[in-house]
C-alpha cells in the first residue's frame, strides 16, 4: 500500500506522457494528485456520510478539485503535500516497530546448525503479553481405535508394528486411563473440537452448531489453519481447506478489499465488499454460509462412499501440502487432521496397499453386533490391526513433515481418536454399553509439550474434551468457559461418561472400575497379540489346533468330498521403507522404532468351496510346518467361502510344500486339494 500504489500512478503518468506529448506528465500527476485527495476525503468521512454513498463522493470529488487547483497554484499547499510524502515511511517504521501489532513478528526461525527454533517474541492477548506460546499446534484425531490395540507385552506402544505411535511416544505424555465422550464420530469429534460435552439430541456435525469452536479460538490467536476434515465441518472458513500459500495474485485482490473497507462508505462496503473478519487471507473466497447451508454441505460430504473412500492417499496427500505450507510459511500455524483409520470397512495392509475381502466383506457381523462365534471378532480385529498399521505410516508421514520443516521440537501436538471398537463375541462393535464399555470408551491420548523429550504416562482421568483446553491454554486463548480442562491440572473424576448416541443417554461407569478393566484388557492384549510382529497376530488368531497340527509329523487326513471351485489372488511386494520417520536435524531414537524393514509378500486369497464342505470352520494356508493365514469359514448364497491375508513370508519359500488345511466342526483338522494355481501365483508373482 505504500510503495507499490504510487510507483504504479508514477509510472502511469510517465507512460501517458510518452505516448501523448498532448497531455504532459505533469497534468497527468496533477489529476493523480486530486484522485488522491478524495480518496483521503473518502476515508475521512465515512461516519460523516454513513448512509449517503452519493454525498460521501460528492463532497470528496469537490475536495479532490480544490487540492489540485491548489496544488497547481499554490506554492504553500505544493509544499505540504511534498511534506506529507514522509508520513509514508514513517507509517510503515511504526507499523512495524510500535504498533500493537509489533509483537507478532517471529526472527530467529533458523538456528546456527541450520535447524529451525521456536524462539519468538510474546503475543499481544487482552493487553497481556504471552511468552513462549508454541509456533505450531497440532491435532491428529484417529477413529476406532482402543488404546489397548497399540500396546505390546511390556504396556508399551508396539515398536515392531507401530514405529510412528512407539517414536511419538518416547517425546509425549500418554494419559493411559483417557476415555472418549460419545461412541459416533458426528459426536466424538466434535466433543474434542469444541472442548464440550455432546447433548442429547440430534445435533449436525457443523460450525453453526458448535460456534466460537478450537479453530475459531486459534485463528483469533493467529494461527494459520492446515485442516482436513473429512466427516465433519466444524471450520466455517474456506480458508481451513486452503493449504497452499496465498500468491501475488491473491495477495493483490485481498489488499484491494481491504482498502475498500478502509475508504469507501459504509453502505458501500456492507452491500458490495466481502468480510475482513472471518479469516485472514483469501476475503474472497469466505462464504458467509448459513446454518441450512453448512447441513447441506455436510450431508453431501457425510455420505461413506465419500468420507471413506481413498482416505489414506487424501491424508498423505493433506501432508504434503501441510509440508509446502509449512516451508513457505513463517509464522504460527495449527494443523488438525481426521484420519478415518482403522475404522472399518478393513481394506489396507500394514504397508498402505489397499484390498477388499469379497463378497462379504466383514463376515461375523450382522449390523455392528457379532454373532456369538468368537472366531469371527478375532478375526476381525487382527484386520483392524493392520488397518491401525496403515494408519501408522500416516502419523510416521506427519511426524517427518514438522522434522522437516523445523517445527517438531518447540510443537505442541496431540493425538488421540474419536472412540473406540469392541470385538466381543455377542456384543455391539461400536454402540456402546455396560459390556463393551470399556473396549468403547477407551482412546489413546498421547500430548506432546513443547520441548518435551522424554515419555512419561499419567494415570489422571483425561477425556478427549480436554484436548481443546490443553491447546488453548498453552497458545494463551480463552478457554475457561469449556467443559473441558487443561490436562496439566485434571481434576479427580469419579465416574466415565459416555454418550450412547443411538440411544440418546449416557452410559455411567465408575472411573476405578474402568481403571481396572482397561489394565485387563492392555495385559491381555499384550500377552495375546502384542509384539512379535505380523506373523505373531495371525498365529494367536487363528485356533491353536490349526497351528498344532500342522507342526507335528502325524499323518493328516485328506478331505475329498470338498473342493476349491473359484480361486481370486492378489499378491503385492511390500516396501522395506514403508515405516520409516524422517528425522531430519533430530538425534535417533530406539532403533525398533525407525530401522528399515524388510521387503516382504503379501497376499490376499477369497476362496469358494463346493461339494461337501458344512463342517469346515477355518481355512489356513500352510508351508511346511508353519501356518501362514487363517480365517473362519462363511456361508453366502448357500456356499462356503474363505478369505485369507497371508502376510510376511517370502513366496518361493513358501511355495514348496504349500497346503490348504481346514479346521471341522468336530475339532479335528483336514487337509484340502491345493489348487495349482494357488501355489504357482504364489511362486511366480510373490516374487
Amino acid at each position: 500500500m505504500i510503495f507499490i500504489p504510487p510507483a504504479a500512478l508514477l509510472s502511469l503518468g510517465r507512460i501517458v506522457g510518452f505516448w501523448l506529448p498532448v497531455v504532459s506528465s505533469a497534468r497527468v500527476d496533477l489529476v493523480l494528485i486530486g484522485v488522491l485527495g478524495a480518496v483521503v476525503t473518502l476515508a475521512s468521512s465515512r461516519d460523516i456520510f454513513a448512509n449517503s454513498a452519493l454525498a460521501a463522493f460528492v463532497a470528496a470529488s469537490s475536495i479532490g478539485m480544490l487540492v489540485a487547483i491548489g496544488y497547481s497554484r499554490v506554492r504553500a499547499v505544493r509544499a505540504t503535500i511534498g511534506l506529507l510524502a514522509l508520513s509514508a515511511p514513517l507509517t510503515f517504521a511504526w507499523f512495524l516497530f510500535f504498533s500493537a501489532s509489533a509483537p507478532v513478528r517471529v526472527t530467529n526461525y533458523v538456528s546456527g546448525d541450520g535447524n529451525a527454533t521456536a524462539s519468538e517474541r510474546s503475543i499481544a492477548s487482552r493487553g497481556a503479553r504471552l511468552a513462549q506460546r508454541p509456533r505450531t499446534v497440532v491435532l491428529a484425531v484417529f477413529d476406532e481405535l482402543p488404546a489397548h490395540m497399540l500396546t505390546n507385552p511390556q504396556l508399551r506402544v508396539d515398536a515392531t508394528r507401530f514405529p510412528g505411535f512407539a517414536d511419538f511416544a518416547e517425546h509425549s505424555t500418554w494419559y493411559r486411563y483417557a476415555s472418549t465422550v460419545a461412541d459416533e464420530t458426528i459426536y466424538a469429534v466434535p466433543a474434542i473440537i469444541s472442548g464440550r460435552m455432546p447433548k442429547q439430541q440430534t445435533v449436525a456435525p457443523i460450525a453453526a452448531a458448535y460456534p466460537d469452536n478450537l479453530f475459531d479460538r486459534l485463528e483469533k490467536a493467529r494461527y494459520r489453519l492446515l485442516v482436513q476434515e473429512p466427516v465433519t465441518l466444524l471450520c466455517r472458513n474456506r480458508a481451513c481447506e486452503s493449504e497452499a500459500v496465498p500468491g501475488i495474485g491473491t495477495l493483490a485482490l485481498d489488499t484491494a478489499i481491504v482498502a475498500g473497507h478502509v475508504v469507501l462508505p459504509n453502505s458501500i462496503v456492507r452491500r458490495y465488499l466481502p468480510s475482513i473478519d472471518q479469516s485472514y487471507a483469501r476475503f474472497a473466497e469466505v462464504p458467509k454460509s448459513s446454518a441450512r447451508q453448512q447441513f447441506a454441505a455436510w450431508r453431501s460430504l457425510a455420505d461413506p462412499d465419500v468420507a471413506y473412500k481413498g482416505r489414506f492417499l487424501r491424508a498423505l496427500q493433506f501432508l504434503e501440502r501441510a509440508r509446502a505450507t509449512l516451508r513457505a510459511y513463517r509464522g504460527d500455524a495449527f494443523i488438525f487432521v481426521h484420519i478415518p483409520l482403522p475404522h472399518a470397512p478393513w481394506e489396507y495392509l500394514p504397508d498402505g496397499s489397499q484390498y477388499r475381502l469379497d463378497p462379504i466383506d466383514v463376515p461375523g457381523l450382522i449390523g455392528d453386533t457379532w454373532i456369538s462365534n468368537a472366531s469371527y471378532p478375532r478375526a476381525g480385529r487382527l484386520r483392524a490391526l493392520y488397518q491401525l498399521a496403515a494408519a501408522d505410516l500416516i502419523l510416521t508421514r506427519l511426524l517427518g513433515v514438522l522434522r522437516e520443516t523445523g517445527r517438531f521440537d518447540g510443537a505442541l501436538m496431540a493425538v488421540t481418536a474419536d472412540h473406540g471398537a469392541a470385538y466381543l463375541p455377542g456384543a455391539n462393535r461400536r454402540s456402546i454399553t455396560l459390556t463393551n464399555f470399556t473396549d468403547i470408551a477407551s482412546v489413546p491420548l498421547l500430548i506432546k509439550y513443547p520441548r518435551q523429550r522424554r515419555s512419561r504416562v499419567s494415570r489422571a482421568p483425561a477425556r478427549t474434551i480436554d484436548v481443546a483446553p490443553t491447546l488453548l491454554a498453552a497458545t494463551g486463548a480463552p478457554h475457561d468457559d469449556l467443559d473441558g480442562t487443561p490436562l496439566q491440572k485434571v481434576p479427580q473424576r469419579l465416574q466415565v461418561r459416555v454418550l450412547a448416541s443411538r440411544a440418546r443417554r449416557f452410559v455411567v461407569k465408575a472411573f476405578n472400575a474402568f481403571r481396572r478393566e482397561e489394565d485387563r484388557r492392555l495385559r491381555s492384549w499384550g500377552r495375546i497379540l502384542g509384539g512379535g510382529g505380523w506373523q505373531r497376530a495371525v498365529l494367536a488368531t487363528a485356533p491353536a489346533a490349526l497351528s498344532t497340527v500342522v507342526r507335528s509329523k502325524t499323518r493328516i487326513r485328506r478331505l475329498t468330498s470338498c473342493n476349491v471351485a473359484v480361486l481370486d489372488a492378489l499378491w503385492r511386494r511390500t516396501s522395506g521403507r514403508a515405516n520409516r520417520s524422517t528425522r531430519t536435524g533430530t538425534p535417533p531414537t530406539r532403533p525398533s522404532s525407525g530401522r528399515r524393514r524388510r521387503a516382504e509378500t503379501v497376499g490376499i486369497v477369497n476362496l469358494r468351496f463346493s461339494g461337501r464342505c458344512g463342517g469346515l470352520q477355518w481355512i489356513a494356508l500352510a508351508a511346511g510346518r508353519r501356518v501362514l493365514g487363517a480365517y473362519p469359514t462363511y456361508r453366502f448364497l448357500e456356499s462356503t467361502h474363505a478369505s485369507l491375508v497371508v502376510y510376511g513370508v517370502s513366496g518361493p519359500q513358501a511355495s514348496d510344500g504349500m497346503r490348504l488345511m481346514a479346521l471341522l466342526a468336530d475339532g479335528s483338522v483336514v487337509e484340502l486339494p491345493a489348487p495349482d494355481a494357488l501355489v504357482r501365483g504364489f511362486r511366480n508373482e510373490g516374487r
